[in-house]
């Protein structure tokens, strides 16, 4: 098992833990988390393996920054994609994030269902299909979303 394994892995548990907690993923876990990733793929391969760290790690920023900027997702849960995608290159960052955002959606619908928030969640949808911005899209539900792009990091990394 390669190095960058048991990072994604500890990351994974400290985020879980402190999202869940404190709903909030700092920076204390997240800028040593990225160095420790790009140092151990510098060990590990050289100047070409970091390259492609910071690829991942764009990746990672990239596929979270539209929906962070339409306060989608927090700004820890763009850093944690990107410390993943750091520590596995941009094909686990990809992974990663697809695997996240349907563990997310799975856990938005069960938490629609158990709030009975599932009919005006649709008709939202629906009237935002048809004329969209006529209505706003929160519910007032939170879960915490790195919790879904930690397992979903742990599962690219099983799968």
């Amino acid at each position: 098992m390669a190095y960058w394994h048991l990072l994604v892995l500890a990351v994974a548990a400290g985020t879980i833990y402190l999202d869940l907690r404190w709903r909030r993923i700092p920076n204390w876990l997240l800028l040593p988390a990225l160095l420790l990733a790009l140092a151990l793929r510098g060990w590990e391969g050289g100047w070409p393996a970091v390259w492609a760290g910071l690829q991942g790690w764009l990746v990672g920023i990239g596929l979270l920054l539209l929906p962070y900027l339409r306060r989608g997702v927090g700004g820890g849960d763009v850093k944690l994609l990107g410390v993943l995608g750091a520590c596995g290159g941009p094909l686990f960052a990809l992974h990663t994030f697809l695997l996240g955002a349907v563990l997310g959606g799975l856990v938005s619908l069960y938490l629609l269902v158990r709030s009975s928030l599932l009919r005006p969640a649709l008709r939202v949808v629906w009237w935002e299909f048809f004329l969209p911005g006529s209505l706003p899209l929160s519910s007032g539900l939170f879960f915490p979303y790195g919790v879904c792009f930690a397992l979903g990091g742990v599962l690219a990394l099983w799968w």
